[in-house]
């Protein structure tokens, strides 16, 4: 697992992608919609693309950082446009993303696990588009019935909750004096009975006696049963039914994982299913049929499949265990 200074690096990393795409939905002239931001997302989780925008802690600085600890520690991204055949195009949905988090621990082998996520984004959306003003009232896009059916009929076949909402919010810095007031007040309610401990417990700390650079966010994981309905709802919600997308990244490296937070990290990881949904194969169109006795109704598969690897430690052939 991580140290403390690693995860720090790690979520400064990502809080920075976080802060690049929810500018961009406060932009008063011309502000992006929620098709916009998720390309924006996916270019800014590959490799290759990042260095053409101008993140405050992009990937070569994190890297930079990490180099300069005893333990280790590589970050890796790619993202799959994926190409999918004739006959399962209809099950293409391109509102959804796909995530795989992989950790790799070099020392203990048995430690190493991978997880894979379906992330459908939703934004908040301005209470005024003239002039334009987002506040903590504003709302996201309800969850239709067909939705919703979706998400259960999936969460049934592979038998792990591995759909979750991406929300596209408004830092509270872009607000006024008095809706940063609103939000930090929800966010205090929130964890003020977090208890401190262990890795993530302590950065939860820190960051709060630093004023929440990390924690007052603007992208969010939210469970997709009782979605917050809007920017208030997120924040009453921090770590309980949703968190920020650099802290829920950064959770998939701590030994707390997978037992603390289980509202929201309620996957097991290594589900082979959920990896064959999130990665595009499409042999699981024939499972999936199989399973409910039909054909398929509903969308599945995403356009792009972003990948995060965290390798910790050198590889020690002599000493895995």
């Amino acid at each position: 697992m991580l140290s403390p200074i690693a995860l720090n690096l790690i979520i400064k990393h990502f809080d920075s992608i976080d802060r690049a795409l929810s500018s961009k939905l406060a932009r008063t002239s011309r502000p992006w919609d929620e098709a916009a931001i998720n390309f924006l997302f996916t270019d800014l989780f590959d490799e290759k693309v990042q260095e053409e925008y101008s993140l405050i802690y992009p990937l070569k600085k994190l890297r930079k950082k990490l180099n300069k600890i005893d333990e280790k520690t590589s970050v890796e991204l790619q993202i799959d446009a994926h190409s999918y055949s004739s006959a399962v195009e209809h099950y293409v949905t391109q509102s959804d993303i796909g995530l795989v988090i992989e950790y790799r621990d070099t020392f203990r082998s048995t430690k190493s696990r991978t997880s894979a996520w379906l992330l459908q984004a939703k934004r908040a959306f301005p209470i005024s588009k003239v002039p334009l003003e987002y506040s903590s009232r504003s709302k996201f896009s309800s969850t239709d019935a067909e939705q919703q059916q979706r998400i259960d009929e999936l969460r049934k076949f592979v038998g792990e909750d591995f759909i979750k909402y991406l929300l596209y919010c408004p830092r509270p810095e872009f607000l006024d004096d008095e809706e940063r007031y609103v939000l930090s007040y929800l966010r205090r309610e929130a964890t003020g009975d977090s208890i401190f401990d262990y890795a993530l417990g302590l950065e939860l700390r820190d960051d709060i006696m630093n004023g929440s650079p990390t924690v007052a966010a603007g992208v969010f994981v939210s469970n997709t049963n009782a979605p917050p309905k809007d920017v208030a709802g997120v924040h009453q919600g921090l770590f309980k039914s949703n968190m920020p997308l650099s802290w829920f990244i950064a959770h998939h490296f701590t030994a707390e994982s997978y037992y603390r937070y289980d509202d929201i990290l309620t996957q097991a990881h290594d589900n082979d299913l959920a990896l064959k949904i999130v990665t595009g194969d499409e042999s699981v169109i024939h499972d999936i049929g199989k399973h409910f006795g039909k054909e398929l109704e509903f969308q599945i598969f995403p356009p792009v499949t972003i990948t995060v690897t965290v390798t910790d430690g050198l590889d020690l052939p002599n000493r895995r265990g």
